[in-house]
């Protein structure tokens, strides 16, 4: 009797101490820094596979894949952190409509680090934004084109885009932050989507 009873304080001291989360602020950051390939605004709209408006209807768990061959497991930077997320679809400005998709998007957060991806802006659970994606690895689970493919929507329906990511501007125009109205900025996609279609 007493063996079976210490066999299961030990059992749950374990489970307990597995489901301990380790503050935030104590938490380790790891940054990685991503090669991500310069689109023109026409170049986005050509090379994206599914342009949507959207909600983060859930958010799951973090998870490691191995950022080089041979990675030491103590090392949490020789891994590099990606979480899925469910997204409500809302509006879709190319591909085939669906009511929701899943997104993969690179960083997150562990029992005891935080991942963060430089430059790439970092979903949460209730968020809107307009996404340019590409097919991942599975038909089911959508990546982001370059770091400034995810453009957050405040909560007034607003985003924040570079002035040169527009039909006809160049890279090499002077790049200022214009704010607009997510549904008009989603009309100027549609246009030039009809526009090229046309041609």
């Amino acid at each position: 009797m007493k063996k079976k009873l210490v066999l299961v304080f030990v059992i749950l001291f374990a489970f307990l101490c597995s489901a301990c989360e380790i503050p935030r602020e104590e938490k380790s950051t790891v940054y990685s820094y991503g090669l991500w390939p310069y689109y023109t605004f026409e170049e986005a709209c050509e090379v994206a596979d599914l342009i949507i408006v959207g909600t983060v209807k859930s958010v799951d768990k973090t998870y490691l894949v191995p950022a080089i061959q041979n990675p030491n497991p103590k090392s949490p930077s020789h891994y590099m952190a990606l979480t899925d997320l469910t997204i409500s679809v809302e509006k879709t400005l190319k591909g085939v409509e669906q009511k929701e998709i899943r997104y993969t998007q690179e960083g997150g957060e562990t029992r005891d680090t935080i991942y963060v991806c430089d430059e790439i802006y970092e979903l949460k659970e209730g968020e809107r934004a307009l996404l340019f994606l590409s097919e991942g690895d599975s038909i089911i689970t959508w990546s982001v084109i370059t770091n400034y493919g995810v453009i957050p929507v405040d909560q007034n329906g607003k985003i924040t885009v570079s002035s040169t990511f527009f039909p006809g501007k160049s890279e090499d125009a002077r790049s200022v932050q214009t704010q607009m109205d997510v549904d008009a900025y989603a009309e100027v996609i549609s246009t030039y989507l009809a526009t090229a279609s046309a041609e």
